[in-house]
């Protein structure tokens, strides 16, 4: 196996730079000007419903009967139905705040929803259980925002709110980028590769409906691995999630940066609604609506393709050999049961296609501009889930699913006389199948228990071919295939003691089949609140990353050097303090230490994995590295 020559590295990632001084920006800002415009089904009157479900924050279960008002309109209200639906009919649009009470649970209030004429709002509420009885309990409103979605949680995440994040400046509806505007986060202008606490983008999991996929971005690891230029993952589809930074509980594992947990939300059950626009990142149709209004079952489905493909498929703008073309697709199937449980079908993907050219010789600077060069990526994830209650208690959930990713890159060199040679030719494929399977039950108003197991089979096949001049044929640089599995289990607890005190605890177990290398990570945390407006947390974590699958088959001199690589380690603690200063302002302060060690580094280089940023690694590595990231969070 050839090393590539440091000129090709840097020509590989060039083509997303290079974007930057084409014609396409000035589109983008054309677009910007354009209002957004949608069709749906209107009501005269500037008046809309607003509808959700009520369930209990730790076990899952329906809650009828529950108590939804807004309290800027009292007037206005519902109560949850035996499934625990509700609808609240003829609200007028504008913003409103809306508050869920239950007899023997703690309120639970969401502000500033934005209610519109053309869709109907729908809220899935989590009303947390009192521990003491009845009338010990303090009333202590929650906003929703203010917590993750996850109650295994103690510190490190918040909730990502599509509504709350579309109004962040921007943004562009891009997830990467907003939670970039959190504490601790950060991403670079031209990629939305998302670096928590220092680590490198690579390093963080992203998850879709509780199993991991592969990285959900537009060109994709070109520009650094771990980004891309946008998320092709869909604002119309997606529900509230959770963003975590650091001491994850023990269901989360192969991540040592954070994880980004995203949901899909279902589609509306009673009404069909429509959505068109276009902006900035392109032309979107959105659809959701019954499948079967009698059984409850509902789709939602969103498409959108690049106005930078569409603009230079009618000649609106020549793109001076540059093109970006790009499309993704996202969509849900949901169908409850009365008896079996229900089930669902999901699905993500996407489509990318770039292309520079330079025949302009007067432009020509260096040899990197004399060439021709293409990227076409495929990106999807799907999975088929069933859900299930039991009637004395607990809920399991059951995910079969499966990644792809295919790219197919090569670079041509012009000569003096506008010959074009191949240089560089590359494929690579990763796919993954994967079972999850998890069991949720909530003891008592005290305990709540979590355990399950995953099971993920990944595939991989690479190869690379290059001349070593212009005018030579191709030679092979890259050529590897393999395949291995990674084996999950964990359990995860919560314990009240009270209103005022909860402990999460739990443990994490992984292991590679490829070399036998195996972890247990402890993890645990604790939350005090003493009063209506302060709140303490500390936590701690261990947690492991398995590399890249096509980082363990590489080769050097026809042997397999990187087979016995173990996992990535990684030590978290977090402490927190929360203050309510009001209903409106919040402040956070969470001191951070971790403690990186196990790190693949080169054993005579300077070499390691928390810095990669390139899509292939062809260097034999030792898990001899270390490293350190701290700091404060201030939000």
């Amino acid at each position: 196996m050839k090393k590539l020559n440091p000129t090709i590295k840097s020509l590989l990632k060039s083509n997303v730079k290079n974007l930057g001084k084409s014609k396409i920006w000035p589109l983008f800002l054309l677009l910007t000007a354009i209002p957004v415009s949608s069709f749906g089904q209107h009501d005269n009157k500037l008046t809309q419903t607003i509808r959700g479900i009520i369930t209990d924050a730790a076990s899952g279960e329906t809650i009828p009967f529950a108590s939804i008002t807004l309290t800027d309109n009292m007037e206005k209200g519902a109560t949850s139905d035996d499934d625990g639906n509700f609808s609240i009919e003829h609200v007028p649009v504008g913003r409103h705040t809306v508050k869920a009470t239950y007899i023997g649970y703690e309120p639970a209030i969401i502000k500033e929803i934005m209610v519109s004429s053309s869709k109907e709002v729908y809220l899935e509420i989590t009303l947390k259980e009192s521990v003491q009885q009845l009338d010990e309990v303090v009333v202590r409103p929650h906003v929703n925002k203010e917590q993750p979605l996850n109650k295994m949680v103690a510190t490190g995440a918040r909730m990502f709110s599509v509504e709350e994040a579309s109004r962040y400046a921007g943004g562009i509806d891009d997830p990467a980028r907003l939670v970039s505007a959190f504490a601790g986060v950060s991403a670079d202008g031209m990629s939305n590769g998302i670096s928590i606490h220092g680590n490198a983008p690579h390093l963080l999991s992203w998850r879709m409906e509780g199993v991991e996929i592969p990285n959900p971005n537009h060109f994709a690891d070109i520009s650094i691995l771990g980004g891309g230029i946008l998320s092709s993952l869909s604002a119309h589809v997606l529900g509230n999630s959770d963003f975590l930074t650091s001491a994850f509980p023990a269901e989360y594992s192969n991540a040592v940066s954070g994880v980004f947990d995203v949901k899909l939300r279902n589609g509306n059950n009673q009404k069909y609604e429509h959505t068109a626009q276009i902006g900035t990142l392109g032309f979107d149709f959105a659809s959701e609506g019954p499948i079967s209004r009698k059984n409850g079952s509902s789709y939602i489905v969103n498409y959108r393709y690049s106005a930078t493909g569409f603009a230079e498929k009618i000649g609106l703008m020549d793109m001076d050999g540059q093109k970006i073309d790009y499309q993704d697709l996202n969509m849900k199937l949901n169908f409850p049961t009365r008896k079996a449980g229900t089930f669902s079908f999901w699905a993500t993907g996407l489509i990318d296609n770039l292309i520079t050219e330079n025949t302009d010789t007067t432009e020509w600077k260096s040899k990197m501009d004399e060439n021709y060069s293409a990227s076409k990526q495929y990106m999807a994830a799907g999975g088929l889930g069933h859900s299930y209650l039991f009637r004395e208690g607990g809920q399991l959930k059951t995910t079969l699913a499966g990644t792809f990713f295919k790219e197919h890159a090569y670079v041509d060199f012009y000569d003096n006389d506008m010959g074009r040679f191949p240089y560089l030719d590359m494929n690579r494929n990763f796919s993954n199948l994967i079972l999850d399977i998890s069991h949720n039950r909530k003891f008592s108003s005290r305990f709540t228990n979590k355990m399950g197991v995953n099971y993920t089979r990944l595939f991989y096949d690479m190869d690379m071919t290059m001349s070593s001049y212009i005018g030579d044929k191709l030679h092979p640089v890259y050529d590897g295939d393999g395949n291995t599995g990674l084996a999950t289990a964990y359990i995860s607890n919560a314990l009240s003691i009270n209103n005022y005190i909860t402990f999460n605890f739990g443990l994490n177990g992984q292991w590679l089949t490829l070399n036998n290398s195996w972890t247990l990570e402890p993890r645990a945390g604790i939350r005090w609140q003493p009063t209506t407006r302060s709140t303490f947390a500390a936590a701690y974590g261990m947690h492991s990353r398995m590399e890249k699958i096509d980082v363990y088959f590489v080769e050097v001199n026809d042997k397999f050097v990187n087979k016995k690589l173990d996992f990535t380690k990684a030590h978290h603690f977090m402490l927190s303090y929360a203050l309510k200063i009001s209903d409106n302002v919040n402040l956070k302060i969470e001191p951070f230490y971790q403690y990186l060690f196990d790190v693949p580094v080169e054993a005579d280089g300077s070499y390691s994995v928390l810095n990669r940023n390139e899509f292939y690694v062809d260097k034999a590595l030792v898990n001899e590295g270390k490293g350190r990231n701290y700091g404060v969070d201030i939000t």
